[in-house]
This record gives structure tokens, sequence and C-alpha cells, in this order.
């Protein structure tokens, strides 16, 4: 929201003052963007990457492994940040999620907004 207001006032005396209100710019929870970065990494066995969120608060981080073998276990789920480290062999692709939730901001409320990004890990073999 954007709220500049200039308004002349004429007095008798045939002076002129300037009125200048501003307020603060903000962003509705709806369009506020969640971020992970990096966003795109490629990892060996042993091997050790940081991901960090942005753009929201309370998160939580969850490894989806789309085919159920364990590639790889993270060093914290919740935070701003967590520590993703590959502890197979096989090769493939990862999703790491991050979510936030929002309550809103009317009194009395306890609805929330739930929203969330996602990172791309492949897991490569050691002689790629």
């Amino acid at each position: 929201m954007y709220i500049k207001l200039f308004k002349s006032v004429v007095l008798p005396c045939s002076c002129i003052i300037l009125l200048a209100l501003s307020g603060c710019e903000t962003e509705p929870s709806e369009q506020a963007a969640l971020t992970i970065t990096p966003n795109n990494v490629s990892i060996r066995l042993g091997e050790s990457q940081e991901f960090t969120a942005a753009g929201w608060q309370d998160y939580t981080w969850e490894i989806d492994d789309n085919d159920n073998q364990t590639r790889g276990v993270l060093s914290t789920r919740k935070g701003p940040s967590t520590v993703y480290t590959a502890v197979s062999e096989t090769n493939g692709i990862v999703v790491l999620r991050v979510s936030a939730n929002l309550r809103t901001q009317t009194p009395g409320s306890t609805d929330t907004t739930r929203v969330s990004a996602e990172a791309l890990i492949t897991h490569i073999s050691p002689d790629e």
C-alpha cells in the first residue's frame, strides 16, 4: 500500500502550506515469497550442503525421497537453515521442502496460511 498525500491549503494572507503525509509500504501475506538458497545442487556420498530459507518465519524442513530410499539426512527440521548430508551412494533426485505458517492478523482468528518452497538435490556417483 502506498500512501502519499500532498495537500495545499490557501490561507487568507495568501500563504501556502504544503502538508505531506506518508505511510509505510507493506506487502500482503499472500504475495510474500518463501525461498530456499541454494535451490538446486549436486551432492555425493558424505558431502553436506547448507540450505537457508527466507521470506517468512517458523520454518519446517522435510525430505521427499519420492522412491522411499534414504539418500540423506537433515541436521534439523526447524529453523531458518538446515544442513543436508548424503548418506547413500544411490543416484537420484531428492526434493527438499521448507514450509512456513503465517497467522492471520485478524484479532481473535486462529487461521493460518501455509506456504512452501522446494530445492532439488541430485545425488551423483563418486566418479562423476
